[in-house]
């Protein structure tokens, strides 16, 4: 409960889920946290790719939220654009990590001090953005989390990874097939036709030692560089992502302000963060402290 309230506390906290409630209802453990709008992943499948300048404002938010988790002793260890959604509403541009299934303390309960770096780890991780160490057998850190969301960039501005695509059925060959095109790929190469910004965060990434702090702000100048080179014009953190702008009438013949929308679209939807396990009568007597603004999620927990 401790750690659930670390990464979803009770009260509205900038890029954390809210917890409305958790508690037992017949054999399922619920969670119900405020639901919030699509994911990276969602939108990225929408439009393609992003441009330079929505990718580099997430990341200024999405290095912000990094640098909360791992204050609080965490790594997240399964960063991906799945797990980064956006608001809704008025916070339709805050940015929000969710999914902490397989994070884990990075400092040590009993001595306060950080973990010692172990080989012969077993994967943990999504295959496609874990970092080249953990491919290794090597235990996780913060600098991991960096590396990670070093290749979330790139995909996210370019549509894809090198690896992206691999005709590889089974996992363990798959998940051995891109850990040695990361280990093998310049990382100019993984970073191609990308700003020299995302091949630097990447490099910092693998520089890094085991138990080295972050230089978040760093990071967010490096990004914050990115948007300055694009001109006075367009280089400015103005939440002008590309689905705002495309969703925006361009002209008078443009669909206006409650016209017709495309059902499958996520840039209009919410995107839930749990399965519902309850019945409609329990429902009704968990949800009966929440607003109807509250928005809901349900997750059971064996």
């Amino acid at each position: 409960m401790q750690d659930l309230q670390t990464f979803c506390p009770s009260t509205p906290t900038a890029g954390l889920p809210t917890l409305k409630y958790f508690g037992q209802e017949g054999d399922y453990r619920v969670l119900i946290m405020t639901v919030h709008g699509p994911s990276l992943e969602d939108l990225h499948e929408h439009l393609g790719k992003f441009s330079l300048k929505t990718t580099a404002m997430l990341a200024d938010q999405m290095i912000s939220r990094l640098e909360f988790v791992h204050s609080v002793g965490y790594i997240h260890r399964d960063l991906k654009p799945d797990n980064f959604l956006m608001g809704l509403g008025k916070l339709s541009h805050h940015v929000y990590l969710i999914d902490y299934g397989l994070s884990t303390k990075y400092v040590s309960s009993t001595t306060g001090q950080h973990r010692e770096a172990t080989t012969g780890r077993n994967f943990v991780g999504t295959t496609r953005y874990a970092s080249l160490r953990t491919h290794q057998g090597c235990s996780q850190s913060r600098r991991d989390d960096i590396e990670q969301l070093a290749y979330i960039l790139v995909y996210l501005y370019r549509g894809r990874l090198p690896w992206s695509g691999l005709q590889i059925r089974d996992r363990d060959e798959k998940e051995k097939a891109i850990g040695d095109l990361k280990l093998k790929l310049p990382t100019s190469k993984i970073a191609e036709r990308c700003p020299r910004q995302f091949e630097d965060l990447l490099l910092y990434a693998r520089k890094m030692e085991f138990e080295e702090v972050p230089q978040y702000e760093m990071c967010r100048m490096l990004m914050a560089s990115v948007l300055d080179e694009l001109g006075p014009a367009l280089g400015k953190n103005d939440f002008e992502y590309d689905w705002v702008v495309k969703k925006r009438p361009q002209s008078p013949s443009a669909p206006q302000e409650g016209g017709t929308t495309s059902p499958r679209s996520p840039i209009n939807s919410g995107s839930g963060v749990g399965i519902g396990v309850l019945s409609s009568a329990q429902a009704r007597g968990v949800f009966s402290g929440c607003g109807s603004q509250d928005i809901t999620s349900l997750g059971g927990f064996e």
